[in-house]
């Protein structure tokens, strides 16, 4: 009997200490490895209605034809532009848009999809390359959304919104550019762009569940130190690890 128990205390000392180790390598990864912030995922649903279609391709669109999508971007995009009155962020997460029933799908990584941010007087402007259906040759490439606020009310700063609603802005309007150009942005290549289709613009944007910050990492980081800390402790005030009995 008395040698069961003297065996079976080295083994709950081994497991104290075990624990002791883990919860101190769990603490050291929060601690040295910082966690980059993600905020929320902003979504952007829009409509609106033709107001201008150019004959090129006016055998598939008209005036009247209605638009409707949405986009969405990280309001934790990193502005590239040091103005304090002018931003310039990228990429877009996501678009997809409707014109006349035809979809028109986002094409990512071309390096021309951003967000402009002018503060006073107050401008949005979203800008992706787009894709959709062909019309006499000529193919949709770029989408270019403007929210306009002369008054300069409508934004505090060059600072991505979290949130707004068109309302706020007196003007806006969407344009869809199509081109028969191989590389629509290499203006050497022969072809042309154009403005296909454009008009008048509604929508609003709401804000996606927020990423937990650094901060947050580094408290949980904290208490596991401090519980690695009171176990040692305690383990100390008992008198440390007890000699292994003899065999």
């Amino acid at each position: 009997m008395t040698c069961t128990r003297t065996l079976a205390a080295p083994r709950k000392m081994q497991k104290r200490q075990q624990s002791v180790r883990l919860l101190a390598a769990a603490a050291i990864l929060f601690v040295w490895f910082p966690v980059r912030a993600s905020a929320a995922p902003i979504t952007f649903t829009f409509n609106g209605t033709a107001t201008f279609v150019n004959g090129l391709v006016s055998s598939e669109y008209a005036i009247g034809n209605s638009l409707t999508g949405s986009l969405t971007y990280d309001s934790a995009l990193v502005d590239a532009d040091p103005s304090a009155t002018h931003g310039l962020y990228a990429p877009l997460s996501s678009l997809t848009f409707t014109l006349d029933g035809n979809v028109h799908s986002f094409v990512s990584g071309t390096g021309f999809d951003n967000i402009e941010v002018q503060n006073g007087p107050d401008q949005l402007v979203f800008r992706a390359d787009v894709t959709g259906l062909t019309v006499n040759g000529f193919k949709p490439f770029f989408l270019t959304l403007t929210l306009n606020d002369p008054t300069g009310l409508a934004l505090n700063s060059d600072a991505l919104p979290s949130a707004f609603n068109t309302v706020q802005f007196s003007q806006a309007s969407f344009i869809v550019s199509f081109t028969n150009r191989t590389n629509p942005h290499d203006l050497t290549s022969g072809g042309t762009n154009f403005t296909g289709v454009s008009g008048i613009l509604t929508g609003s944007a709401a804000g996606g569940a927020a990423v937990p910050e650094p901060a947050t990492f580094t408290m949980l980081g904290s208490g596991l130190v401090g519980m690695a800390l009171r176990l040692r402790r305690k383990r100390s005030a008992r008198g440390g690890d007890p000699a292994r009995p003899a065999l």
